[in-house]
């Protein structure tokens, strides 16, 4: 199972919100609506971006962390090639038709795994 979710300031408070994304080479990018992802995407803040996977049978998962800054995709034509990605919101109440890039300048991540006398044999 994996877990992302995009990180920004809104009014200087972190702020996190599931979303379900594609990278497009390093960019990672995700749908929104007009808000405040599409907002804070044209601001220059920082922006992170989080996924996050586990398996709770093994007890073992894993966490990486983008650090960057977003855009919002304006291009009709950068739009059209992104929908080929065939990225399908999973909260499809609203129509979620704007895309955000994220750019990452640092990556990192972790393993977590379990202490070797607790691995299931």
């Amino acid at each position: 199972m994996t877990i992302p979710d995009q990180q920004a300031p809104i009014d200087r408070s972190p702020t996190i919100l599931p979303v379900n994304h594609r990278l497009d080479g390093w960019r990672i990018v995700f749908r929104t609506t007009l808000g405040s992802k599409l907002t804070l995407a044209t601001m220059g803040r920082p922006f992170a971006f989080e996924v996050d996977g586990y398996d709770a049978a093994t007890r073992t998962g894993w966490s990486v962390l983008a650090r960057g800054t977003a855009e919002a995709v304006w291009s009709r034509d950068a739009g059209a090639r992104l929908e080929e990605l065939d990225l399908q919101p999973w909260a499809d109440v609203v129509d979620r038709d704007r895309w955000i890039a994220v750019h990452p300048d640092e990556i990192t991540g972790r393993r977590i795994v379990p202490r070797p006398w607790e691995v299931p044999t």
